[in-house]
């Protein structure tokens, strides 16, 4: 390693003079080379002991392709002075060995990135040690940090049916670690050795547990002892299901809980656990259940508990809703269509699509099926039916998570066919330039007749149809050229006309 050192340095210091080149070239060159930035700086030094005198370094290359090589520095602090002293020059790749180290030593190393211009500014610092035999004390680390040594403070403390975790206090590097000997309910993590022991009410009283730390250097061992007390009697808390049933509503439903304390009011705190017969999952269909909610305690004061019961999902009830209100028709309708709907208020679900609702008129039922949004529609000939009135009756019988919904009855009129009249004429409406005019306009007849609206530009005289304005109203927006404009509406059905008296647009300017 020095060998390198001493070769680059020299390198450095020697570079031979190109001969017979021309003085311009040699400046140009000069040039060139102040031109090119100092190279980037080496990222994720780290350092890592791989013998009792060596240490192994590696580092990520900066993204610049300007860089030749890399020197290496060893962090020396003599008395309150820190230097650092150069101990490898122009490492080619990002990684070296640093060796004849002391055993069990620890070193800091930096790195630097080398072009034609110079250096880089330090890499990160990156700290390593040399390995060294490993040593265990008769001692451990509490859960809690504590320094636990056995000479001073005697056995560790236990208790039956508990978990304690210590850690074994030990040097020496790197170092596996193990159990020779101790009950079966101890075990050891091999590389951090933290001892796990949850002893059973059996192993109440002493126990020990013999620990061995192993390295390429040698092994050592200890027995760290342990004082084991029984489990204490602890009181039980009531656990009660917050509700025992609910409501389907096509989600998964879990049952909640409570425990509380022997005063049977205060809560104790803890978590629950719940399992159901027959849903692994949790319960999402109506039925009942039997569940068992195990309750963990965090009170210090009270023990865990369990309760086994049954949690009900009940069939959430439909109802109908949004149905052709009481309809009336004309002799003779070939065909008659009947729609609604079947829900329930949020968050119960409608029954699923193609679900059969069965919808009765005089006698004669046919079935229609729920679309996706829980709607419906089914169409009757009632060509043959005389004037009269007649029961419609709408029927749910249920399923597997919905009840029976209740019947709901409306009722169908087949009248007389009547031609149409006008009930209601449009009135005169006068609006400033720019504004909306509304007009509205009504009739009976049977059927129902349709209305189309018309305008005269030439006083009343002639009409032409409004395109789309089949409403019976009509709003118009008012410009200066529509003053006086007339606007009435037909109403027509198959058995006959009606049209209203015209009503008259006055605009009126803005200036």
């Amino acid at each position: 390693m020095l060998d390198i050192f001493r070769r680059s340095v020299w390198s450095r210091r020697k570079q031979p003079a190109r001969r017979g080149a021309p003085a311009v070239r040699l400046t140009l060159e000069r040039l060139e080379v102040r031109d090119l930035p100092a190279p980037l700086t080496p990222t994720g030094l780290q350092a890592t002991g791989i013998s009792a005198s060596a240490i192994s370094l590696t580092w990520n290359a900066p993204p610049d392709p300007s860089i030749t090589g890399y020197d290496v520095y060893a962090k020396v602090i003599n008395f309150r002075w820190t230097t650092y002293v150069l101990i490898a020059a122009n490492v080619p790749n990002t990684f070296d060995t640093v060796s004849g180290l002391a055993t069990g030593s620890s070193h800091t190393y930096l790195v630097k990135s080398v072009n034609a211009t110079g250096l880089s500014p330090y890499s990160d610092p990156a700290t390593g040690r040399t390995w060294s035999a490993p040593t265990l004390s008769p001692a451990v680390h509490l859960s809690n940090g504590t320094y636990w040594p056995i000479s001073t403070y005697g056995p560790v403390n236990a208790t039956a049916d508990l978990t304690t975790q210590v850690t074994v206090a030990s040097s020496g590097n790197p170092l596996t670690f193990s159990i020779l000997a101790g009950p079966p309910t101890a075990s050891i993590d091999p590389n951090l050795g933290v001892i796990t022991y949850t002893p059973g009410p059996s192993e109440v009283g002493a126990a020990s547990i013999t620990i061995e730390a192993s390295n390429a250097l040698g092994n050592a061992t200890v027995t760290i002892p342990f004082n084991v007390a029984a489990y204490p009697a602890l009181a039980t808390p009531t656990v009660t299901l917050n509700s025992s049933s609910t409501t389907y509503n096509g989600q998964s439903q879990s049952a909640s809980a409570t425990a509380v304390g022997s005063d049977g009011v205060t809560p104790v705190s803890g978590t629950f656990a719940f399992a159901y017969n027959g849903a692994p999952g949790g319960p999402s269909n109506a039925g009942t259940y039997q569940v068992l909610a195990t309750f963990t305690s965090a009170d210090p004061s009270y023990g865990n508990a369990t309760l086994v019961t049954t949690y009900t999902i009940h069939q959430a009830a439909p109802a109908f809703i949004n149905l052709t209100s009481s309809p009336t028709i004309a002799a003779g309708t070939a065909t008659t269509t009947l729609s609604g709907g079947l829900t329930d208020t949020y968050p119960t679900p409608n029954p699923p699509a193609g679900t059969l609702v069965y919808v009765a008129i005089n006698g004669v039922t046919q079935e229609a099926r729920l679309d996706n949004f829980g709607n419906f529609s089914v169409s009757f000939p009632t060509a043959s039916l005389p004037l009269g009135s007649y029961p419609i009756t709408y029927s749910y019988a249920g399923a597997t998570n919905f009840s029976a919904a209740a019947d709901s009855t409306t009722t169908l009129t087949v009248a007389a066919p009547a031609a149409p009249q006008v009930t209601l004429n449009p009135s005169d409406v006068t609006v400033l330039e720019g504004y909306t005019a509304t007009f509205t306009a009504a009739a009976s007849g049977l059927p129902a007749p349709t209305v189309q609206w018309q305008v005269s530009t030439d006083g009343g005289l002639t009409f032409t149809n409004i395109t789309g304005a089949t409403s019976p109203t009509l709003t118009v927006v008012a410009y200066e050229g529509m003053n006086r404009y007339h606007y009435r509406a037909v109403f027509t059905n198959p058995y006959g006309v009606a049209i209203t008296t015209d009503a008259v647009l006055y605009v009126q300017s803005n200036d």
